[in-house]
C-alpha cells in the first residue's frame, strides 16, 4: 500500500481485513475494488461479493484473484484439494504451517457473480508460482466484472 501510495497509483488506498465485515465504508463510494491474491486462503466468498456490491458504484469494476484448478474438468484430489461442504470449493490443509487453501471451481466464481449481479468483463489465467522444480505449478485467475445497474 505504502509503495502505490508514493507511486500516486489512486487517489486513495485502503487496507482492511476483508474477513470482518460490514466494511468502514459507506454505500457506492467506490468506483473499483481490487481482491488480489486473498481467496485461495477463505472458503466461502459470498460475503466479500456482498459486501462489494454495497461499496461499488453502479457499473463501476470489482477486480479479484482467484486459485485455479489446473484442470477445470477434474476437480480429483490428486493434490490434495477435496471439495468441502459447498459444492464449488476445494480445501488443502498443510500440516506443516497449519493453514487452510482453497481453491473455487469457474462454476462457483461465475455463480457467485451472478447472484450479486456482477457480470464478466474479462478474465485471465496465468502461472502465478512454482516453489520446486518437481512440483506442480500453480494457477491463478484473474476476473475483473463490473458491478450491474440494477432497474
Amino acid at each position: 500500500i505504502q509503495v502505490c501510495q508514493r507511486k500516486g497509483i489512486a487517489d486513495a488506498l485502503h487496507c482492511i481485513d476483508i474477513t470482518r465485515t460490514p466494511y468502514p465504508f459507506p454505500e457506492n463510494s467506490f468506483d473499483h475494488v481490487t481482491v488480489c491474491g486473498v481467496f485461495h486462503l477463505i472458503d466461502s466468498i459470498e460475503t466479500i461479493l456482498s459486501e462489494c456490491k454495497r461499496l461499488l458504484k453502479p457499473g463501476a469494476c470489482l477486480t479479484f484473484t482467484y486459485e485455479a484448478h489446473p484442470d477445470q474438468h477434474d476437480h480429483s484430489n490428486s493434490d490434495g484439494y477435496r471439495e468441502i461442504r459447498t459444492k464449488g470449493i476445494y480445501r488443502k490443509s498443510d500440516p506443516r504451517s497449519g493453514i487452510d487453501c482453497y481453491r473455487h471451481s469457474d462454476e462457483y466464481i461465475e455463480s457467485v457473480l451472478e447472484i450479486y449481479h456482477f457480470e464478466m468483463a474479462k478474465e485471465m489465467t496465468f502461472r502465478a508460482y512454482k516453489v520446486t522444480p518437481w512440483a506442480d505449478a500453480r494457477y491463478f485467475t484473474a476476473i475483473l466484472s463490473r458491478n450491474k445497474i440494477d432497474d
